[in-house]
């Protein structure tokens, strides 16, 4: 404890002890305003470190994110319904109705947190971490106040759900429909403005049993601080549309967030005018399902495909029979049997002095099917329906004014072959209705692939060696391609770079990180339903970087005491 003689006792004369204590009062008091003073420049320091705009401060965007400090909150936050956020030591999770998600960094250790209205924040070893709660998005920040030079940023998916990368550069990660997305790289400044190098991109990566998502990123040329922002949004398996008053003889549905190649699409259209509206067009390259009229009351019609590299931002029907009312909704799937989706359907009408959508039993041929009831339903526009017992909205719009119409698509996954039952969504509204079940086949055949490149016996060497594959899936598609390597015989794989996501599939092997010697290489493919298909090896692939010596022996013949000229 430190010492303060001053203020310890003396034997004095009482106008000594007067005027010593009243000096003393004086240095009490200065030395408490002095205490005062220190702590509160520790916590505007602490505070700075949040709020400030210097080189070692955050970002001033990331303090309007946290929001105002607080002396403590909770740790685990509903932001939207049926999502909630559970902040970790390490990281954070994120579930829904569809599952969950987490993300843990390797690069930051387990410590308190600081609260905020909208979430926490920490000191780290390279800067700061911070962690933002936000309706259906969930940010995590990593605030870099010092350069890190190359270095690869990793962080453990805690989740059930299979990842997988996009062509838009996010993570997808669902049980067949997309419930998750980490939204592509982003490298942000003091301002909040994206400043994400060219090419950087999340990587996703085996630890085990468990997935990685790891960012390589040099950031020799970003100025400080910088932030990484890897975000966690919930979304709709679906996307529903309408057409509003009905003006027009066509209905746009925007497609659902998140699709990427070889997904599946299934869409219902709901049109007001039943046996009043004449053929409906789909747009191109869309598969017609079934259609069910109500009487001169409504049509619902079904339709899918399967998503191209280069799908549109959105889907336009149109049909004969004039201006109507019409809603629909298009939902996305990935990891269904592409050649042959549709296991079972059937649909029926009901009528009009009802509060409930009724779906028919169908019979299906194949175990672990994606049941779906599209409920097509004319009615008021504030009218809701609500999905039967156990099955999980995907989406829910109507057109407007008056009677229109209104969409609603839920789903469940059906274990058993066989009858699967009737199902039953109810309104709190009467009115008429169609009820159409279908049921999707799921992908269960595996993947094929084999390596292409470099041949068995050959000899490689260099930073760039090309090793490529022929992996491909007929039935959902590919979703990555892990090439690896082994010591000839040995059979202890480890893999060569990230997974390849995009055909052709290859990667870079850089020869001069490994001895040389003899090695063995294969290839694992994955296909869209998790589905694995491992190759047969090509062996003793020869690995040699060391240069050969070179050594000039000069000897002469001439009589001793020669001389060379």
């Amino acid at each position: 404890m430190a010492s303060f003689p001053d203020l310890r006792p003396h034997r004095r004369s009482a106008k000594a002890e007067r005027s010593a204590a009243s000096k003393n009062r004086v240095r009490l008091l200065f030395a408490v305003s002095a205490a005062l003073l220190l702590t509160a420049s520790l916590a505007v320091t602490e505070l700075a470190t949040l709020r400030g705009a210097k080189a070692h401060d955050a970002t001033a965007f990331l303090t309007r994110e946290l929001g105002p400090p607080l002396d403590s909150a909770p740790l685990v936050r509903e932001p939207a319904r049926g999502v909630t956020v559970r902040i970790r030591p390490r990281g954070f999770a994120v579930k829904s109705p569809a599952g969950s998600v987490g993300l843990a960094s390797h690069d930051v250790p387990s410590s308190s947190w600081t609260h905020f209205t909208h979430g926490v924040s920490r000191r780290t070893n390279f800067g700061r971490e911070s962690v933002v709660v936000a309706g259906g998005k969930t940010e995590q920040f990593f605030t870099v106040e010092q350069h890190q030079g190359l270095r690869t940023w990793r962080w453990a998916i805690d989740s059930k759900l299979m990842p997988r990368v996009g062509g838009d550069g996010s993570v997808v990660l669902g049980d067949g429909a997309a419930s998750f997305r980490i939204l592509p790289v982003a490298v942000l400044d003091t301002s909040g403005t994206n400043i994400t190098p060219h090419g950087a991109r999340w990587q996703i990566a085996r630890a085990g049993r468990a997935w990685q998502l790891q960012l390589r990123l040099d950031d020799a040329k970003l100025s400080l601080p910088y932030v990484i922002d890897p975000a966690v949004t919930t979304f709709r398996n679906g996307q529903g549309g309408n057409n509003g008053t009905g003006a027009t003889a066509t209905l746009t549905i925007n497609k659902p967030v998140g699709v990427v190649q070889n997904d599946f699409l299934i869409a219902q259209v709901t049109i007001r005018g039943g046996t009043n509206i004449g053929a409906i067009t789909a747009p191109a390259g869309w598969t017609f399902v079934r259609r069910d009229d109500y009487t001169n009351v409504n049509a619902s019609a079904v339709y899918w495909k399967v998503a191209t590299g280069a799908e549109p931002a959105n889907y336009q029907w149109s049909w004969l029979g004039g201006a109507a009312k019409a809603s629909g909704g298009i939902a996305a799937y990935y990891g269904v049997d592409n050649s042959a989706p549709i296991d079972a359907q059937n649909g029926q009408v009901n009528g009009t002095s009802t509060t409930n959508i009724g779906f028919p039993s169908i019979n299906t041929a194949t175990a672990n099917t994606r049941l779906i009831a599209f409920a097509g339903s004319t009615s008021s526009p504030s009218t809701n329906v609500t999905p039967n017992a156990g099955m999980t909205e995907l989406y829910e719009d109507a057109s407007v004014s008056g009677v229109s119409t209104r969409n609603e698509a839920a789903d469940e996954v059906r274990a058993a072959t066989g009858a699967t039952g009737t199902r039953t969504a109810t309104t709190d509204q009467i009115g008429s209705s169609v009820g159409q079940l279908v049921a999707l086949k799921l992908d269960v055949t595996n993947p094929t692939g084999s390596l292409t490149a470099p041949a068995g016996g050959a000899t490689v060497r260099g930073s760039a060696v090309a090793v490529s594959s022929n992996s491909a899936d007929g039935q959902s598609g590919v979703a990555n391609a892990q090439f690896q390597r082994s010591p000839a015989g040995a059979g202890i794989w480890t893999n060569i770079g990230a997974p390849d996501t995009t055909s052709p599939y290859s990667v870079n092997w850089d020869t001069t990180a490994v001895a040389d010697g003899l090695y063995d290489l294969r290839v694992v493919t994955t296909d869209n339903a998790t589905n694995s298909f491992t190759s047969a090896l090509v062996t003793n692939v020869r690995v040699d970087n060391t240069l050969p010596t070179n050594a000039l022996t000069v000897s002469s013949s001439s009589p001793a005491g020669s001389v060379f000229q």
